[in-house]
């Protein structure tokens, strides 16, 4: 194959062939990893623990899937055992004895 392309334009193509200066792109980003790693999944770790070990306990005492104890739990958590924060029709359960007679 032959060609005879002559490109003498260097000097004008030359700002296109530069990469633009990204080191605090880059650092910023490495700080936000850094964090994440640190902080945010570790807390998310932790989380996911306390999830688990609730979820055991909770099993000793109700039967169930996990697709229905799950929710229990984490409504509880994320309403902080607030009774305002129940979904209507639903109730604290009382703690009074239950009379067999």
């Amino acid at each position: 194959m032959r060609f005879n392309l002559e490109f003498d334009a260097y000097r004008n193509a030359l700002p296109a062939r530069r990469h633009p200066d990204m080191t605090d792109h880059a650092e910023y980003f490495a700080d936000v990893v850094q964090v994440t790693i640190e902080q945010g999944m570790r807390k998310e770790a932790i989380y996911m623990h306390k999830l688990r070990v609730t979820h055991q306990r909770v099993e000793e005492v109700i039967e169930g899937p996990a697709a229905d104890i799950d929710p229990m739990i984490r409504s509880v958590h994320d309403n902080y055992f607030n009774p305002e924060g129940l979904p209507a029709g639903r109730t604290i359960l009382n703690t009074a004895p239950v009379s067999t007679g």
